[in-house]
């Protein structure tokens, strides 16, 4: 039997929240298993759904740049094309009572980085009587000031689409009010603007980092450690490396090879909080902020502590690549335990500090590093002052798992492997 099944936004993960970016199949065009049906973008990254089965795309019912939870239905499918009759049966269905048509069946099959195949959601969407608003035709509304109830819907049972908002819009004078005026200040109504919609991803970090200052009280430690040594080991490598038509390694990467190295010397920074308990982690799953186009990502290298500088680097480098192209995985972005931000690397920033990455308890932010005078006791015992390469990491914590001790005791730690890095040769 040619049945009616639905598109939903699939799992992915941790992810709740998802934007359709694109539909790569048009109504009433044939798909075939594996094709990708359309891109959304979370909180995380850029994800291809592709179809787990062959069929005919009968409907659309989500717009680009509409905004959805995972689960919701965005499209209908059938094996074959079916009757318009069958079709708004299926419509009326869809927004009147819970949805009892069949879903794509995934059981079995995971979606790859960048290509997520569909599956069905635990928890469908809410249940709705009478006409179902798009989220973007919401918004249109609300930044216009208008109320849907005056229009009249030209889509499936009287439902309003964007077309019909941009011709109410285009007939009547702008309205006062609604979103965008809400955000104008008092006094600002002049000043000319213009209006730029949050991605999911940057209305993500804005609510938890907001949340994370509100609920956790932190405080950063920094200290002055000599970076000569390490750079004169890390140009030795990766002179080695060159040479033998390989790349060479990063600074940073010897840096975060250091910070496995300390942590394993002081797991209590390695860790979780809870009130009545705190997990130390048997892992360093190392995440690294990276700063991207559409926003700040920390992709994970899992078990960091069991990879040498070299093996750190290569893994380092491949993060930053996928993350630039927007192919992160929602895999490659969870079960991070310890964090390093480098804003250093975007220029001569002179301190690090950074709001922590819960669940995590620490983060250590890396400035550029910076050639300044140095007071040094001369073997005759007079000072003299001389030209040093330093670095000043910034280290955050949560003070409610950490105390200032077991700060300062690990940013020694870390001092002590970077001053003397020959272990980065072994």
């Amino acid at each position: 039997m040619n049945e009616v099944k639905q598109l939903r936004i699939p799992h992915m993960g941790s992810v709740e929240n998802a934007r359709v970016v694109t539909w790569r199949i048009a109504e009433n065009e044939y798909f075939k298993s594996g094709d990708t049906l359309y891109e959304v973008e979370t909180d995380k990254t850029l994800t291809e759904v592709e179809a787990d089965s062959d069929g005919f795309l009968l409907k659309r019912l989500a717009e680009e740049d509409e905004d959805f939870k995972v689960g919701d239905v965005v499209g209908l499918f059938a094996d074959e094309a079916v009757s318009q009759e069958l079709l708004e049966n299926a419509l009326v269905e869809l927004r009147a009572e819970p949805p009892s048509v069949e879903t794509i069946d995934t059981a079995g099959r995971s979606g790859s980085p960048e290509n997520m195949t569909l599956e069905a959601a635990d928890d469908a969407s809410p249940v709705q009587t009478g006409v179902r608003h798009s989220p973007l035709v919401r918004k249109l509304a609300a930044e216009h000031g208008i109320d849907l109830q005056d229009i009249r819907g030209s889509g499936p049972n009287g439902r309003v689409t964007k077309e019909d908002i941009l011709a109410h819009i285009d007939s009547k004078p702008a309205v006062e009010g609604g979103e965008i005026a809400a955000i104008v200040p008092p006094g600002y109504e002049s000043v000319p603007y213009t209006a730029i919609s949050n991605s999911l991803r940057r209305q993500t970090i804005a609510r938890r980092l907001s949340a994370v200052v509100s609920e956790v009280p932190q405080l950063t430690a920094d200290m002055e450690i000599g970076m000569e040594h390490v750079i004169a080991v890390r140009n030795e490598l990766s002179r080695e490396r060159v040479e033998k038509g390989e790349s060479g390694i990063s600074v940073f990467s010897c840096i975060a090879a250091a910070v496995c190295k300390a942590l394993l010397a002081h797991p209590e920074l390695n860790a979780t909080y809870g009130e009545k308990k705190r997990i130390l982690w048997q892992a360093v799953n190392l995440g690294v902020a990276i700063d991207t186009p559409d926003g700040l990502v920390v992709p994970v290298v899992r078990g960091a502590e069991k990879l040498d500088v070299v093996e750190l680097n290569a893994e380092i480098k491949a993060l930053t690549n996928k993350a630039l192209d927007g192919k992160l995985a929602q895999a490659d972005l969870e079960g991070g335990t310890f964090t390093l931000s480098n804003p250093g690397a975007l220029g001569l920033v002179l301190r690090a500090e950074a709001i922590l990455n819960p669940p995590q308890v620490a983060l250590l932010g890396l400035p550029a590093t910076r050639q300044v005078p140095v007071a040094e006791i001369g073997d005759d015992g007079n000072y003299r002052v001389e030209v040093r390469t330093v670095l000043r990491p910034s280290l955050t914590f949560d003070h409610r798992a950490l105390d200032g001790g077991h700060v300062i005791r690990f940013l020694n730690t870390l001092s002590e492997y970077l001053v003397d890095p020959d272990w980065l040769l072994d």
